[in-house]
């Protein structure tokens, strides 16, 4: 039977999909490859994943692999569900086309994420470990849940932690998870910390500073380490898995038990692996026993795409590809590369290639990789600059830039580094009456439908810290002026004096009675606004606007019914949403499918919490310890919206495309950082010791 090439399947599908565009010489050269180990360079929107659909058609059309015999890998749900749609959808019009005559009944290939696949591993095969083959992964929030309880029953922390419960509770999750990936243990790490404090005691005389602080952030790791072996116990006493476990694990049963290999290579004699520049040392565990040795693996990434390196992702993954998936004969390991962009006009990339010429001029980038070619038909693109004396200077330009461009057609985006830029942006914005959203800007937790319920339930947790309840007063639901908010404030102090004028002979008494000056500059006087708010119906009413009363009465009354669904996370969470309107508030917002998304995403992090024996304060802590980090909460999906302009990272852009994009903030040590430095373990408590990485050989 002679061989259907990729242009014939090109043409049988193109006379249905006019959209369809025809493979360049390169994608041909990857669709046509042999069933063989082979890595693709593929740069930023240069068609991988039309590329990867049209590999399977071209196996399936040759008989050379059954549909249902393709294992397809990737991070996230979405983009595995937009792989396996595509595949899909080329898979029905390969078949309706009559290109290959006996082709009737079509299965599927088995697209998954990472972990999806590591979790069926264990599944299948985790008995043999004594893994039950039910367990759900812990999310983030039982994660943190489980180590602050580690910490919390710590009545002193061991000698020489001089760090916050919150920063303790940090490392231990992060050296867990490091432990996990690289397969390392408590024993190993104590080895060679004390191996370092101790050759730098040798060096004799006075510590330089720079040694000082290794010295200490040492200790304090050595310190960590029996809360670190106690947060590993408690999860195997509780038989509970985090998701690092569940990839660990699965890597060891793959290394440890042959046949394990031999049953997964027969259920798939081709592997797709995509964003391969993002895998970790677990996951190359995993993949390279399973399907190591000359199987049929095809990887996709990009170095320059790489975000995912604090969570264990090599710089030189790509590189080292062969390493860990060799040919069976070295001089047929293959390498390819797709170099023209679908996405970006000429000017475009030619600033995109000159800046990233100047970045591997300065770190001396080993990485061979094309530049990037604009396809024949691109445009030269519109490509403007501007310097400005000011932040709000520039902003006033940005929206001066898309007044005229906004429209139901083209879709618009702000790309920023972070949350600082954004007000003022979205401010000049508005003032010209140009809708925006503000999309993936700090992740969850700044979605300020979610800020409002946060705000309200610290009020109740929290009735010495104000200032949650005075920004929820001030917020859109209540509208508090700032005379009112004044007010209350007032009303809190006269509330503690009078209740310590009812005390004879106090010392308090004595003192506030020869100086009332004296009650309104002590902090020991302050009053406090949640209380005085619980108690706003006996309030003066000449202390307050009539408006501002009424509205202060109704969130006493708001936060009092939320309070009294404190048996339950998720009934206060809910209460919360009802008490504030804020479902049919976004619903107006964004529309009835996507409105509550983030409502709805918030609800499920607290469920995954509650369901682990969470309760109300320690939730709100280990938020409060998430907003710290840009990796707390991810917010719910972002899609690209026409009309409208969308604030959103650049971190959050990944992948995304719009018509037309600004960029502030372009500045020296801001964007591109500059100055921040490798994190590493002489520097960071949770980090682990590189010698004992998967990745040590690529590390200074």
């Amino acid at each position: 039977m002679s061989q259907i090439s990729a242009l014939e399947i090109f043409e049988a599908l193109a006379k249905k999909n006019e959209k369809l565009n025809k493979p360049t010489d390169e994608q041909i050269e990857i669709i046509q490859a042999p069933l063989a180990p082979a890595v693709v360079v593929a740069g930023a929107g240069s068609g991988k994943t039309e590329t990867m659909s049209a590999r399977v058609l071209y196996l399936v059309a040759n008989k050379m692999i059954d549909p249902e015999k393709l294992l397809g890998l990737t991070f996230t749900r979405k983009a595995a569900g937009e792989l396996l749609l595509r595949v899909r959808m080329r898979l029905r019009q390969l078949q309706e086309s009559g290109i290959v005559k006996d082709l009737k009944t079509l299965h599927e290939p088995t697209i998954l994420t990472y972990h999806s696949y590591a979790g069926r591993i264990v599944t299948e095969y985790g008995l043999r470990e004594g893994i039950e083959p039910d367990l759900i992964p812990l999310g983030e929030a039982a994660t943190w849940q489980l180590a602050s309880e580690v910490v919390s029953h710590y009545t002193e922390m061991p000698e020489g932690i001089d760090a916050s419960a919150n920063s303790v509770t940090e490392d231990l999750i992060s050296l867990s998870r490091l432990m996990a990936e690289h397969g390392s243990s408590v024993d190993d790490i104590r080895a060679i910390t004390e191996e370092l404090v101790e050759h730098l005691a040798s060096l004799g005389g006075k510590p330089t500073q720079d040694n000082l602080k290794i010295i200490n952030l040492a200790k304090l790791r050595l310190a960590e380490l029996p809360l670190v072996t106690r947060f590993e116990e408690l999860r195997r006493e509780r038989n509970l898995l985090t998701f690092d476990d569940q990839m660990s694990i699965a890597a060891d049963l793959a290394q440890r038990y042959d046949d394990v290999a031999e049953l997964e290579r027969s259920k798939f004699h081709a592997v797709l692996l995509d964003e391969y520049q993002d895998t970790s040392q677990s996951q190359l565990r995993l993949l390279s026993a399973l399907f190591g040795k000359g199987h049929p693996v095809m990887a996709v990434g990009d170095p320059f795409q790489s975000i995912y390196g604090w969570r264990g992702a090599s710089a030189d993954t790509i590189d080292t590809f062969f390493s860990y998936f060799p040919a069976r004969e070295k001089s047929k390991e293959a390498r390819y590369s797709l170099s023209i962009s679908w996405r970006n006009d000429h000017s475009i990339l030619n600033l995109a290639n000159s800046t990233i010429d100047l970045i591997n001029l300065h770190r001396g980038s080993a990485h061979e990789v094309k530049r990037l070619r604009a396809r024949d038909d691109a445009s030269k693109g519109q490509l403007l600059a501007g310097i400005y004396q000011t932040y709000l200077d520039e902003a006033e330009a940005i929206a001066d830039y898309f007044q005229p461009r906004v429209n139901e057609k083209t879709s618009c985006a702000v790309l920023v580094r972070s949350r600082s830029q954004v007000d003022r942006i979205e401010r000049a914005l508005r003032e010209r009456a140009i809708p925006v959203e503000v999309v993936g800007i700090g992740g969850l937790l700044y979605v300020p439908e979610v800020v409002e319920v946060i705000s309200l339930l610290k009020s109740i947790a929290f009735t010495d810290r104000g200032a949650s309840l005075a920004r929820l007063l001030a917020g859109d639901r209540y509208a508090i002026g700032v005379k009112d908010l004044a007010a209350l404030g007032r009303y809190s102090r006269d509330l503690i004096l009078k209740r310590n004028a009812g005390v004879k002979n106090s010392l308090v008494r004595s003192i506030t009675e020869q100086d009332s000056e004296i009650a309104e500059n002590d902090g020991q006087f302050d009053g406090n606004i949640v209380e005085a708010l619980d108690e706003i119906d006996e309030a003066p009413s000449h202390l307050f606007s009539k408006e501002g009363l009424a509205r202060l009465r109704q969130a006493s009354r708001d936060i009092s019914r939320v309070r009294a669904r404190s048996g339950s996370l998720i009934d206060m969470i809910m209460e919360a949403m009802r008490v504030l309107g804020l479902e049919a508030e976004v619903m107006v917002r964004d529309g009835i499918k996507n409105g509550p998304r983030h409502l709805h995403r918030f609800l499920d992090e607290a469920s995954k919490y509650q369901n682990q024996g969470g309760t109300l304060i320690p939730f709100l802590d280990w938020i409060d310890q998430a907003k710290k980090s840009e990796r707390g909460l991810k917010e719910s999906e972002v899609k690209v919206s026409k009309g409208i302009v969308q604030i959103i990272t650049i971190h959050g852009a990944k992948g995304l495309e719009w018509d037309h994009v600004a960029v502030p903030g372009i500045r020296d040590r801001n964007f591109p950082v500059k100055g921040k430095g490798l994190e590493n373990w002489l520097t960071d408590a949770g980090h682990l010791p590189f010698p004992l990485r998967g990745d040590a050989g690529q590390l200074p």
